[in-house]
């Protein structure tokens, strides 16, 4: 699965890692391929940023999570927006992109995010101002904004930069 070959990428035992490697590289050169016909089901943007972030493409693991934000309300419906365990989702999604664009750190990352994030309060805030994830979108937000400083990415190493967990 794909968790356990991020999990073996990043390994201690130097064998698992090469191998974790080898087959990352495989990867991401078919899921290149086959993103193509099934662009609109987001656990494949999903798994195919997690896949560059293993190894260290963060610019193009910021792209995959977008295009995943964006494939949650494909097709014109935006079920985001009105029911629960979709909400959850693009939360959790949302909380996923902020993390990908702190390590990217360019400025128009950061840009993008947080006017995603608002858009996704501002379009919620009627029906879930009262759910707990709801909070947690907006208090995220708030640290992202006040912690995330745009770099000159193409000096700056990659970083594990990671958002508090939230519930």
């Amino acid at each position: 699965t794909v968790n356990q070959i991020v999990a073996d990428s990043s390994s201690h035992n130097a064998e698992k890692r090469l191998g974790a490697g080898a087959i990352v590289r495989k990867l991401l050169q078919v899921l290149g391929r086959s993103t193509s016909m099934v662009s609109t089901n987001p656990a494949i943007w999903e798994a195919y940023a997690r896949l560059h972030s293993a190894v260290g493409s963060d610019e193009k693991a910021f792209e995959c999570r977008q295009k995943q934000v964006r494939s949650l309300g494909s097709g014109g419906i935006i079920r985001w927006a009105a029911e629960h365990d979709a909400f959850h989702e693009m939360v959790r999604v949302s909380l996923e992109l902020m993390i990908c664009a702190k390590q990217f750190g360019a400025a128009q990352a950061i840009e993008a995010t947080v006017l995603h994030v608002r858009n996704v309060l501002q379009r919620t805030e009627q029906v879930f101002k009262t759910d707990h994830r709801y909070s947690d979108l907006k208090i995220a937000l708030n640290e992202f904004e006040e912690s995330a400083q745009p770099q000159d990415v193409s000096s700056q190493p990659s970083g594990n930069q990671q958002l508090p967990s939230t519930r």
